[in-house]
């Protein structure tokens, strides 16, 4: 059993014994998408999709967030990027100690290579946004897109004055001076 925890500090566990692996199985299928942790593809799509990863932990922990009066989305809330991350790194340590645990030890040594990857992976785009490269291309993206913003709006705007100037018709002028001015008002005595 591992845990996480939530931005309030609340403490989550994931726990993985078989039978937590054939209710998530069971009740994933029932809601729509089956989440069948012996599934050797599954791995590299919860690292690469997020919202993926957190309906799986969203079964996962199911029984908690309903003992503590949550619903799916107040749990969401509580799991910014970065707690929802590591909430997902907790879990993957959790499921290849479940493999090592019912001696499938080629299953955990897989969950850690795609875990070694990702993490491998994210250092190496961080390093990649760090150079010097990186920073010109990005400077010359925020140009471009300060450019593109500034036409799109230039344009807008430019059409929503035409249409204004449709819809109100013509403004006032001489003509409308020579129009009959209206009958005084006055009082019946």
């Amino acid at each position: 059993m591992a845990q996480f925890k939530d931005s309030e500090g609340k403490g989550w566990e994931i726990s993985l014994p078989i039978g937590e692996v054939a209710r998530i199985k069971k009740e994933s299928a029932a809601a729509g998408r089956e989440f069948n942790l012996y599934d050797h593809e599954l791995a590299p799509k919860l690292i690469a999709d997020h919202l993926l990863w957190f309906e799986l932990l969203c079964h996962i922990c199911s029984e908690q967030i309903e003992s503590a009066g949550l619903t799916i989305a107040q749990f969401g809330k509580r799991l910014p990027a970065k707690l929802l991350l590591a909430a997902r790194k907790t879990f993957m340590a959790e499921w290849a100690d479940f493999f090592r645990e019912s001696e499938q030890p080629e299953l955990a040594l897989y969950l850690g290579e795609v875990l070694d990857l990702w993490t491998e992976q994210t250092n190496m785009k961080q390093e990649h946004l760090a150079s010097p490269e990186a920073k010109s291309a990005l400077a010359k993206i925020r140009s471009q897109t300060r450019k593109t913003t500034s036409d799109l709006l230039k344009s807008g705007l430019g059409n929503s004055e035409e249409l204004l100037a449709k819809t109100l018709g013509p403004i006032p002028s001489e003509k409308s001076a020579n129009l009959p001015a209206a009958a005084p008002v006055t009082s019946g005595s």
